[in-house]
């Protein structure tokens, strides 16, 4: 198992962010297309608001826990367990913030987050359990 400890290189937990922005990129460019053909100009703005806000808290709850437990040894498991429900929580606060302050049709900005969120956790926990299968070299 890979260890966790605070002297293994900083580039190793930058890796699995950029890995989840170019997913994020790849999705929003598969669905650009349909979600403005079915839903026009308000469902094109909802799917990219819809992967903007699915990143940006993925991304920072990553960041934020691997401060939190960057000494852990089942770090994997304290990503993906620990921090789906914090994820959860703070991704309606922020929707329930934009119902409120934004113009937006909130059935399609919710729909394509929720899309966004799980395709971001799965390749996130994906990620993690190959890294965790490696034998160290």
């Amino acid at each position: 198992m890979r260890s966790t400890s605070c002297t293994e290189k900083s580039g190793s937990r930058v890796r699995l962010p950029l890995r989840l922005t170019w997913i994020q990129l790849a999705a929003c460019a598969l669905t650009a297309y349909p979600a403005f053909r079915f839903g026009g100009l308000e469902g094109l703005q909802s799917m990219l608001l819809g992967a903007a806000l699915s990143w940006l808290t993925i991304v920072a709850s990553y960041f934020a826990l691997s401060l939190a437990f960057r000494n852990t040894q089942q770090f994997a498991v304290v990503v993906v367990l620990g921090g789906f429900l914090v994820r959860l929580a703070a991704l309606f606060g922020l929707l329930r913030l934009i119902s409120k302050t934004m113009p937006i049709d909130l059935e399609h900005l919710v729909l394509w987050t929720v899309g966004f969120y799980l395709v971001l956790v799965t390749a996130e926990a994906y990620t993690l359990a190959a890294e965790t299968r490696q034998p160290e070299a």
